[in-house]
């Protein structure tokens, strides 16, 4: 199946959810990540945040905070379509103010320099268990994985969004780990 065809297909899987079955299934993976050893070792954590029908990040963001560690939350700059690093303190300081009202710190004042942060947690709609990630087509994420050194991805997804294959281009950045509700999948091989 051609990237569009994918998209198209998980973004209705993902809508077809029941909500008690999401929150199941996002408390699970939600778990499975802050136990893990990658996560327990960072300092500077870099997350999306999830939108309606995507895994709930919320919980994770005010969990890593109250752990002390630093949160940095992507901000698209519109102009130029690019993505920048923006640090925050507190889940209120997040405004509905992004691309499909994406929650987004309300300004750049806060941006910080990309190479501190220590783990990156991607968003995607299907991914494979060599790394490939499906992501929305707009290319934010891999061309800012690009600009870091080397630094962990990793993708949180339920386990319907695991494929046998993504389709991938020579620009497209793989993830290093997959924790679903059902396991986690080291994909580094």
């Amino acid at each position: 199946m051609e990237k569009n065809t994918l998209r198209k297909v998980y973004k209705e899987k993902r809508e077809k959810l029941d909500s008690i079955h999401k929150k199941r299934m996002d408390s699970e993976i939600e778990n499975k990540f802050l136990n893990t050893n990658i996560y327990k070792n960072s300092k500077v954590v870099f997350i999306y945040v999830g939108m309606e029908n995507e895994i709930n990040t919320k919980n994770i963001i005010e969990k890593v905070l109250n752990d002390n560690k630093e949160v940095i939350v992507p901000k698209v700059e519109i102009k130029n379509k690019i993505m920048k690093a923006i640090k925050i303190n507190s889940i209120d300081e997040l405004k509905p103010c992004g691309y499909y009202g994406i929650l987004e710190p309300l300004d750049f004042s806060k941006e910080i320099d990309i190479n501190k942060i220590d783990l990156v947690i991607v968003p995607g709609l299907a991914f494979d268990k060599y790394g490939g990630r499906l992501g929305y087509g707009g290319g934010y994420y891999d061309k800012f994985l690009q600009k870091i050194n080397y630094i962990y991805k990793l993708a949180l997804a339920y386990d319907f969004q695991i494929i046998d294959f993504v389709p991938m281009e020579k620009h497209d950045i793989k993830v290093d780990l997959l924790i679903t509700n059902k396991e986690i999948i080291n994909t580094i091989k």
